[in-house]
C-alpha cells in the first residue's frame, strides 16, 4: 500500500507515511531543494573553475564525468598558491546566488521533518542557509540562531538535545540571522577527514541511521555525499538488524524508471516524474514538491489531532 496524490507524483510508502505520523523521519537535503536558485555539485564545480581562472585538466575532466566532483575541487586546490581560494569561491558563489531567494521548497521540508513535540529536525549537506531563513519566517530569528548546527558541533542522534538544522558539511555565514561560518567539506580531503581520519561524520550517520527513517530529498545516487553517507549504513546493516530504512526521491522521465544505483546503494527510491525544458535543459520538479506540500499538510493536520486529543485526556 502507499499514499499517492497525483499520477506522476511519488507514491509514499505505507511504511514511511506512518513513520512520519510518529516523528520518526528525518529528511536529509541535497542542493536540489535549493535549485534552480543555487548550482548542483556539478555547476558549483563549473563555477569554481571560471572563478579561478582555471581550466579543468585530464585528471580533473575525468573525475567530472564520473561525478566525483570533490575529487576535482580537491585537486584545483593543489593548483592554486592558496588552497583556500576553493573554498572562498564555494562562499562567494553561494552568497550571491541566494540573495532574495524562494523558500517555498524549505518551508515545506520544514513541515514534514519535525518531531511529534514539533521541533524541526533536518539534515542537510548543503552550506547555505535557506532552511534557517525559511525557520526565520515562521519562528523568529532567536529560534533560527539556537537550531542551527554544523559540521563537528553537531547534536547526537537519539539524545533529547537532538533537533535543528544541521549542516553535516558545515555552514556558510549568515550575517541577517547571526550566523558565523563554519569549516566545510569541499574537497576529496575535507571528505576523507570527515568520514575516514577523523570520522566524525561517519560516527553521526551510524547513529541516526539506528534511530531515525532517513529520506534523501534534493539528492543524486551518483553525488559524492550521498555515496559518503550511504556507505555507513551499508557497513552496519548486515551486522545490526535495527539499521532503519533510507528512502530517496527520485526523478524519472515519463513512464521511466528509478535510477538503478539506487539499489546498489541499498536505498529504496520513490519515483516521480520530471519534465525538461529542451531550450535550457532544466528538469520540472514540480510534481514532487507539490505532493510533498500535500503530504507535509496532512502530517501537520494529524499531528494537531493527536496534540489535541492528548491534551484532552490528559485533562
Amino acid at each position: 500500500m502507499s499514499l499517492r496524490f497525483s499520477n506522476e507524483g511519488p507514491a509514499f510508502p505505507e511504511q514511511l507515511v506512518d513513520t512520519l505520523l510518529t516523528g520518526d523521519v528525518v529528511f536529509l537535503c541535497g542542493a536540489g531543494i535549493s535549485a534552480p536558485q543555487l548550482p548542483m555539485f556539478a555547476g558549483l564545480v563549473e563555477e569554481c573553475v571560471d572563478r579561478l581562472g582555471l581550466e579543468k585538466n585530464a585528471s580533473e575532466t575525468e573525475s567530472f564525468a564520473n561525478y566525483r566532483f570533490e575529487e576535482v575541487l580537491g585537486s584545483l586546490s593543489r593548483r592554486t598558491v592558496d588552497p583556500s581560494d576553493v573554498t572562498r569561491a564555494v562562499v562567494t558563489i553561494l552568497r550571491e546566488r541566494s540573495e532574495d531567494a524562494d523558500l517555498a521548497h524549505h518551508h515545506t521540508i520544514l513541515k514534514l521533518s519535525r518531531s511529534l513535540d514539533n521541533r524541526p529536525t533536518v539534515i542537510t549537506t548543503n552550506f547555505d542557509t535557506m532552511l534557517e531563513k525559511a525557520l526565520l519566517d515562521i519562528e523568529g530569528i532567536e529560534r533560527a540562531q539556537e537550531l542551527s548546527f554544523a559540521g563537528q558541533d553537531l547534536p547526537s542522534p537519539g539524545s533529547t538535545e537532538f533537533a535543528g538544522i544541521i549542516h553535516l558539511h558545515g555552514r556558510i555565514a549568515d550575517e541577517q540571522i547571526g550566523l558565523k561560518q563554519t569549516p566545510l567539506v569541499v574537497t576529496s580531503a575535507d571528505y576523507g577527514d570527515a568520514y575516514m581520519r577523523s570520522g566524525w561524520a561517519s560516527c553521526f550517520l551510524f547513529d541516526l541511521c539506528r534511530c531515525k527513517t532517513v529520506v534523501l530529498v534534493g539528492c543524486s545516487a551518483g553525488d559524492a555525499p550521498v555515496r559518503h553517507f550511504l556507505n555507513v549504513p551499508e557497513a552496519d546493516r548486515q551486522r545490526f538488524p535495527d539499521v532503519l530504512p533510507v528512502y530517496a526521491l527520485d526523478p524519472v522521465k515519463a513512464r521511466g524508471l528509478p535510477d538503478v544505483r539506487w539499489s546498489a546503494l541499498a536505498v529504496q527510491p520513490i519515483a516521480y516524474e520530471v519534465t525538461t525544458d529542451t531550450a535550457n535543459g532544466n528538469q520540472d520538479h514540480s510534481a514532487q514538491w507539490r505532493d510533498l506540500d500535500q503530504l507535509a499538510e496532512l502530517v501537520v493536520c494529524a499531528t494537531s489531532v493527536k496534540t489535541v486529543v492528548a491534551i484532552v485526556w490528559r485533562g
